[in-house]
């Protein structure tokens, strides 16, 4: 049962497709361990955006 409060709303999340044979899912759903292919590294991904805001700091 919804809260009488809460709106109905819409959620989606856009994924790129491979075009050709490369799709891993031609004509289906793509599986969301997909999504995890290629990752960067989440500490490398955390010294990044700290490089970057010091950038933005002194810019």
């Amino acid at each position: 049962m919804r809260h009488p409060e809460h709106k109905e709303h819409f959620h989606s999340h856009i994924c790129p497709r491979y075009a050709g044979d490369t799709d891993p899912a031609r004509g289906g759903p793509l599986p969301w361990d997909v999504l995890d292919n290629g990752r960067q590294d989440e500490a490398q991904l955390q010294d990044d955006a700290a490089a970057l805001r010091e950038l933005l700091e002194d810019a």
